[in-house]
């Protein structure tokens, strides 16, 4: 078919060129390591924010910050979170156009510290990537019943898009063991991690398949909640042949969707802190065979047993 010649991507510039010509069909070869984040630093951020004067380090705004958060309350340094967010969310997330195949071919070929983001796109191939590590360095105070810090990116986002597939990549993160930090409510988790994988926003016709997912606490979510009514009959996602270590949950959590989990391996070891892989969800329907649970304490876990019967979830397994 019609594409620009094949485009060998060793560099973040590189890389953001090839993705910028629009309607064409595009194949980009990653031969080696790119970071999203061009190697900056939480208190680059804040100096390019204009911040330095407000806050001596990052570990000075991270106490700051922690001091202003109050259950159900708005943090008063909010707009200065949002500002900082901004900015790293506009260096560190990469928007994949339509009709993109990205190949990693070489040993090292990589994708750090960022987010990609397929939003309202269709035909994207992502295949041969270790896609790691996407850190939210300025997460938002949760304004709900909850006390936690919300962190946004994803190693891969996919909204509103069809006919997706992720196919032999490494996914995961440095770390999910948080620092913490002292606020009015207790000492809590700095999170500062989202998703491996998100698939949401009615998306459809989506493949895992071949994958390796470490160290990561929510990793792979399908559909993000009860009042997304629109991801009704939507969310056709297949999950197969993936292996998962040392991950908390959401292996995955289904919502909505209608998804085909088979011939996965799980070992958890109880690293994940007894936490689940497969996470049955609103008005969810999943068909899982063939995988298989090492040392995991919870295979498959209802989300909500507290649902009415047209609003729970079901599986079938084998």
């Amino acid at each position: 078919y019609e594409r620009l010649k094949d485009t060998y991507i060793l560099t973040l510039d590189k890389l953001k060129n090839a993705l910028k010509t629009s309607g064409t069909k595009r194949v980009i070869y990653v031969t080696g390591s790119i970071d999203l984040n061009n190697k900056k630093t939480p208190y680059d951020y804040i100096k390019e924010c204009g911040y330095e004067k407000d806050f001596l380090s990052y570990e000075d705004y991270k106490e700051k910050f922690g001091k202003t958060c109050v259950k159900d309350k708005q943090s008063s340094m909010h707009s200065i979170q949002q500002k900082l967010f901004n900015a790293q969310k506009k260096q560190v997330s990469l928007s994949i156009p339509s009709n993109t195949t990205i190949i990693g071919v070489t040993e090292n070929a990589e994708i750090l510290n960022g987010e990609l983001l397929i939003n309202g796109k269709e035909n994207i191939v992502i295949r041969n990537l270790k896609i790691w590590n996407a850190e939210d360095y300025f997460p938002l105070w949760y304004q709900s019943g909850e006390n936690n810090y919300n962190s946004v990116y994803d190693n891969i986002t996919i909204d509103s898009s069809k006919w997706i597939w992720i196919d032999h990549c490494t996914l995961g993160e440095d770390k999910y063991t948080y620092d913490k930090v002292d606020t009015p409510v207790g000492k809590l988790d700095w999170v500062t991690y989202d998703g491996a994988i998100d698939v949401g926003r009615s998306s459809q016709y989506v493949t895992i398949s071949w994958c390796q997912f470490f160290n990561h606490d929510k990793t792979l979510l399908i559909g993000y909640g009860s009042e997304y009514t629109g991801d009704e009959k939507k969310l056709q996602v297949t999950v197969h042949h993936n292996y998962f270590e040392n991950c908390k949950s959401r292996l995955p959590l289904v919502r909505y969707g209608i998804v085909h989990v088979y011939k996965n391996t799980y070992y958890c070891d109880d690293r994940n802190n007894s936490g689940f892989c497969i996470g049955v969800g609103y008005k969810s329907k999943i068909y899982a065979e063939q995988n298989v649970f090492n040392n995991c304490k919870y295979g498959i876990r209802i989300e909500n047993n507290n649902l009415s019967e047209s609003e729970q979830g079901k599986i079938f397994y084998d």
